[in-house]
C-alpha cells in the first residue's frame, strides 16, 4: 500500500486528477499494488489552501458527493482511478464520516435550531461540559450549547448516529463511491458505531467494485479494537507495531521486542484472521526519518516488509522527506532509499514466505555491536529466511544458528560467510542453506 496525501503528492506546481493521473507510471514502478488517497472531496481546508490550521488536508468536508473543485471534476477522478487499474493498482478512499465540517449545510442549520437537521449532531448545554476557547473566542454572545467533537477538533463536529436521516444519508455517500473505487480507508473508525460498520460492509461485500468483485475496508482504530473484525474491517491499523518500532528506533526498547509487539493483537484478544497495515509514517505523525534517522528508518522499513501483514508507505518515506505534509521531493529525493523501497516491494512480490510463512524469534550472537540494537527472525514457507535487522550506528557482525546463503535476497550483495556469520549495517534477508 502508499498512502498520499493528495495535496502535496504533485509538488509545489499544484495538485489536479490529471497531475495525479500523470505519475501512474511512477507509483506502476515503484511496484505498490493498492493506492490509499487522503480526501478528494469539497471540505473547507482545501478550499482555504495554506491558511487552513492544519494544511489542506480535506478531513473537513462540506460536500460528500462531489469531488473538491481545486482538484479536477468528477469525471478527472475517475479517469484517475481507471489509470490506477490500468497500472494494476487499487484505490482506496478516505471515506470520512465520524464528523463533518462546521461548514456542512446540516450542521450550520442544525447550530440554527431548523428541525429537520436538530438529530444530525449532539447539542449539549455548556453547563454539563467543558467548552475550548476556540468555540469561546468566536462567539459573539453567552455560548448555551456546544456540539460534540473530539480532542481539540473544534471545526470537526461530530455525527449523531442514533439519527436515521443520519445513517441514510452517510449510506448514500457509501453507495455514490462505492461504485468507483475499490475499498474506504474508514477515518476515525472508533468514533463510528460497531453496528453500522457492520450495514456498511453489507452493503459494499460483493455489490460494489470497480476492480477484482472484492471491496476492502480499512480502519483508523487507535488503539485497536477486536471488535472490529467481526463482520467490519478487513484490514487493520497497527498502532502496537507502529509504537513499537518508535521505541525500538529511538532506543527505548531492546530490538528483541520486535516479534512481542508484531504479535500482540493475539494479546489484545483479536482474531487469527486479523490482517495488519504495517506502517512506520503516515499523514497524522511526525517523520520516522526525523525522529529515528535514516539507518533505523531503513530497518523498520524492512522490517514492515518482512513481517505478516499489509506493509504500507507514506508518500516521501522513500525519497527521504522530513516533514509530515510537506511537497514531494521529486528531484531532490534520496535515490538509494527509493531503490531499496522498490527492491523491498519487488522481492515480497516474489517471495511467498515473507507473505505467509510461519514467523519464529531467532538466537543470533552478536560479536561486533549492541546485542539490544539487533534481532532477528525466520519466515518458514516453501523455503526458510533468517531476517536479521540492526537498528544501531555503523554495523553489526551476527553469528546465526544455521548456516545461509551468502548474499542478501533484497540488495543481491554479500553479506554472509559459510560459517554463518554475517555483517550487517541495516538488515538482512538470508536464505537458509
Amino acid at each position: 500500500m502508499y498512502e498520499i496525501f493528495v495535496r502535496s503528492f504533485v509538488g509545489d506546481s499544484g495538485v489536479t486528477f490529471e497531475r495525479l493521473e500523470e505519475r501512474v507510471p511512477y507509483l506502476e514502478w515503484l511496484g505498490i499494488d493498492m493506492l490509499w488517497l487522503t480526501p478528494v472531496l469539497e471540505s473547507r481546508s482545501a478550499a482555504m489552501g495554506d491558511d487552513a490550521e492544519h494544511g489542506p488536508h480535506g478531513y473537513d468536508i462540506v460536500d460528500y458527493f462531489d469531488v473538491a473543485p481545486d482538484l479536477g471534476t468528477r469525471e478527472d477522478f475517475e479517469s484517475f482511478v481507471a489509470a490506477c487499474h490500468d497500472a494494476g493498482i487499487h484505490v482506496l478512499f478516505d471515506l470520512v464520516v465520524n464528523h463533518t465540517a462546521r461548514e456542512h449545510p446540516a450542521f450550520q442549520q442544525s447550530a440554527r435550531g431548523v428541525s429537520e437537521y436538530a438529530g444530525w449532531y449532539t447539542w449539549q448545554d455548556t453547563e454539563e461540559v467543558f467548552v475550548s476557547e476556540r468555540i469561546r473566542e468566536e462567539s459573539t454572545g453567552e455560548v448555551e450549547q456546544v456540539y460534540d467533537h473530539y480532542f481539540d477538533w473544534w471545526t470537526l463536529p461530530n455525527l449523531n448516529y442514533d439519527s436515521l436521516a443520519v445513517r441514510e444519508h452517510v449510506l448514500d455517500v457509501v453507495d455514490e463511491w462505492a461504485e468507483v473505487v475499490d475499498g474506504f480507508r474508514c477515518d476515525v473508525a472508533w468514533g463510528v458505531p460497531h453496528g453500522f460498520w457492520k450495514e456498511v460492509r453489507k452493503r459494499v461485500r460483493d455489490e460494489h467494485s470497480a476492480f477484482d468483485g472484492d471491496f476492502l475496508l480499512l480502519d483508523e482504530t487507535v488503539p485497536r479494537d477486536p471488535h472490529g473484525g467481526e463482520l467490519e474491517f478487513d484490514m487493520h491499523y497497527d498502532t502496537g507495531h507502529y509504537y513499537g518500532l518508535r521505541e525500538i528506533g529511538r532506543g527505548e526498547r531492546p530490538a528483541d521486542d520486535l516479534l512481542d509487539v508484531a504479535e500482540s493483537p493475539a494479546v489484545d484478544g483479536i482474531r487469527e484472521d486479523y490482517v495488519p497495515m504495517r506502517y512506520v509514517d503516515n499523514h497524522d505523525e511526525d517523520r520516522y526519518l526525523e525522529e529515528c534517522g535514516r539507518d533505523a528508518l531503513l530497518t523498520a522499513v524492512t522490517a514492515t516488509f518482512t513481517l505478516p501483514g499489509v506493509p504500507m508507505v507514506y508518500y516521501g518515506q522513500e525519497t527521504g522527506l522530513t516533514e509530515t505534509r510537506a511537497d514531494m521531493n521529486w528531484v531532490s529525493g534520496d535515490r538509494e532509499l527509493a531503490r531499496y523501497v522498490r527492491a523491498l516491494i519487488e522481492t515480497r512480490e516474489s517471495t511467498p514466505a515473507l507473505i505467509d510463512g510461519d514467523v519464529e524469534p531467532v538466537e543470533c550472537t552478536v560479536l561486533d555491536g549492541d546485542p539490544d540494537r539487533v534481532t532477528a527472525f525466520g519466515r518458514d514457507g516453501d523455503e526458510r529466511l533468517l531476517v536479521v535487522l540492526h537498528f544501531g550506528d555503523g554495523t553489526a557482525e551476527v553469528e546465526l544458528p544455521e548456516a545461509v546463503a551468502e548474499t542478501d535476497v533484497v540488495t543481491g550483495e554479500p553479506v554472509a560467510t559459510e560459517d554463518s556469520v554475517a555483517t550487517v549495517e541495516n538488515a538482512a534477508v538470508l536464505r537458509a542453506r
